[in-house]
């Protein structure tokens, strides 16, 4: 009975080893199964950007469907400098170029609104895309600080001046585009339960810069205007 129990153990050892030994196979199997698809996908779509690659630089909306397709297999050609990618696309040459478009645009309004102007308003300008304006701008930062999009969607902000946004200063431009660009002392020590310091050090510093604009009316608090935003 002994003899039978071990001999038993024994073999249940080995359909064990068997059966893993099978299984490792079976992944092996599958693994090579997905690399050669992957493999198959990545010459298709490299295929792909070799025939549309006119229409990939021009047309926004093919562009994004485009880099749908890239996301699947973890590429991002469109903001890759070097490598294949950038050889065929050109995606390099595009954003540098609109980088340039866009620092020219920034200077010639910096004044008029104290650096910073509505992405929608750069968009519409220069005829091009908010996220392709956003990729160049987020290749300038390897140049140093400067430029910068501040908050999302509709309302986003580029910062166009020297230096970087503080965090307080970033949350009150946030704020004052659900307000028509203006703030007060009172709302915003309501809405977002800042000090009074707090609020008075950072409006003065952004005043100076000429960030925004001081409106006193008549037996009223003072009002806080964004240029950017309430122009936008």
């Amino acid at each position: 009975m002994r003899k039978r129990g071990i001999a038993g153990i024994k073999d249940r050892n080995k359909i064990k080893e068997k059966t893993a030994e099978k299984a490792q196979e079976l992944q092996k199997a599958d693994l090579e199964h997905v690399e050669k698809q992957f493999s198959v996908f990545k010459e298709r779509l490299e295929h792909f950007a070799k025939n549309h690659r006119s229409e990939i630089r021009k047309n926004p909306a093919f562009r994004k469907q485009f880099q749908a397709m890239c996301a699947a297999i973890g590429v991002d050609p469109l903001s890759s400098s070097k490598g294949f990618w950038a050889e065929v696309l050109g995606m390099g040459d595009f954003y540098y170029e609109l980088s340039v478009r866009v620092v020219e645009y920034c200077m010639a309004y910096r004044d008029a609104t104290g650096g910073l102007i509505a992405l929608s308003t750069i968009a519409k300008s220069l005829k091009a895309e908010p996220a392709d304006i956003e990729t160049a701008l987020g290749k300038l930062r390897t140049l140093g600080k400067g430029y910068q999009v501040i908050g999302k969607g509709s309302t986003a902000i580029v910062q166009a001046v020297p230096g970087e946004f503080s965090d307080d200063a970033a949350k009150l431009v946030e704020y004052s585009s659900k307000h028509n660009g203006m703030v007060c002392q009172s709302s915003v020590e309501r809405d977002l339960g800042w000090s009074s310091l707090r609020f008075c050090s950072l409006v003065e510093t952004l005043a100076r810069e000429g960030t925004v604009w001081a409106d006193a009316p008549p037996a009223r608090e003072i009002q806080y205007w964004f240029p950017a935003v309430f122009s936008s």
